[in-house]
């Protein structure tokens, strides 16, 4: 007569699975159990505001099925030091009779921001140097000379745009100096003797040039464009980067806002002259958005608001044209070598 032997697996754990087979032949673990699966975790990205590798912590991996127990480990491991960059970590599940399986997951460590150039010279007239219209208007008496009272280094523009690069780029040094000087007009021939004295290479990368307000009603469009036209090729013979701008808009009731209405067309030819000489344009008449209480009461020189409106202005071009990737050690390192406990009862 026939014998029938019945087997009935017990349930062991979450992922057991129950067997009831009529057979002579014997049923082994691996017959019963699955062959382990690694999950592991979604993608991690850390940010580091120094550019230096920081430690980064990840949830365990999950196992599915497989002969318990299994044991799971990952490289590099949890709370281990990632630079910045992408580091691609390596989790191996093993279960009781030594099957393996594997997942990967990347880890992002994010540095800030980085500038391919941090030396920078702004170039101009009173408006670059941060001449404070509205309190030299208040102290003014009749039978002198016009005084010249400069905001505070933050409330200039290049003070500003220092700050808000520093704030920006903190593994590096930027560097923004001031070289505006009152009354200045472009078709100065000493303007272009000045420029070239201001600008060194050897201590600058780019030149934020923005000029031409004291030439406008003395002197044709042409002849200022072609004397920014000469600092540019000037500059750009030297090695040097140039950012060209547009000239701040003016109120026709200041006291200072005679030649209001050429300021468009003027800025007109300075977009022309950008293209050409294929620079980038930092378009601060657009940014104004025809504001005119950005400027103080002589109708001419900004308040601090509109010298930071135009370090606002600058630094949105510089982003655009100079921020690059930040170099990187150790990006997409392989994963160390996984130490993993041999089961007990190993067959």
């Amino acid at each position: 007569m026939r014998t029938t032997r019945i087997l009935v697996a017990l349930f062991l754990g979450s992922g057991a699975a129950f067997l009831a087979a009529c057979s002579n032949t014997p049923v082994t673990p691996t017959q019963i159990y699955d062959s382990p699966q690694a999950v592991c975790p979604a993608p991690i990205t850390r940010s580091s505001p120094t550019a230096q590798p920081v430690s980064v912590t990840y949830p365990a991996p999950a196992v599915v099925a497989g002969l318990p127990p299994t044991t799971v480990a990952c490289a590099p491991a949890s709370g281990s030091i990632f630079p910045v960059g992408v580091t691609v970590v390596t989790c191996t599940a093993i279960d009781h009779v030594n099957r393996v399986n594997s997942c990967t997951f990347p880890v992002t460590v994010v540095g800030p921001p980085h500038l391919n150039v941090t030396r920078f010279v702004a170039f101009g007239d009173s408006i670059t140097w941060g001449e404070n219209g509205t309190n030299a208007e208040t102290i003014l008496s009749v039978g002198r000379v016009r005084p010249f009272v400069q905001f505070a280094p933050p409330d200039t523009y290049p003070g500003a745009l220092l700050n808000s690069l520093l704030a920006l780029y903190t593994a590096q040094s930027p560097q923004v100096a001031n070289q505006g000087k009152p009354q200045e007009a472009v078709t100065d021939p000493a303007t272009f003797s000045r420029f070239v004295s201001s600008t060194p290479s050897s201590q600058y990368d780019v030149v934020l040039l923005m000029e031409g307000v004291n030439d406008l009603g003395t002197a044709s469009f042409q002849a200022i464009t072609s004397g920014l036209g000469q600092m540019i090729d000037n500059a750009r013979s030297r090695g040097l980067k140039v950012m060209l701008a547009t000239i701040t808009p003016r109120n026709p009731s200041g006291s200072r806002g005679a030649n209001a209405g050429l300021v468009a067309s003027f800025n007109d030819q300075v977009r022309t002259l950008a293209i050409s000489k294929n620079v980038p344009l930092v378009d601060v008449y657009a940014a104004f958005g025809g504001d005119l209480s950005l400027l103080g009461s002589d109708g001419l020189h900004p308040t601090a608001a509109g010298y930071h409106r135009i370090a606002e202005t600058f630094l949105a071009t510089i982003r655009q044209t100079l921020e690059g990737q930040a170099p990187v050690a150790g990006s997409a390192r392989p994963p160390r070598a996984v130490a993993l406990p041999v089961p007990s009862g190993r067959r």
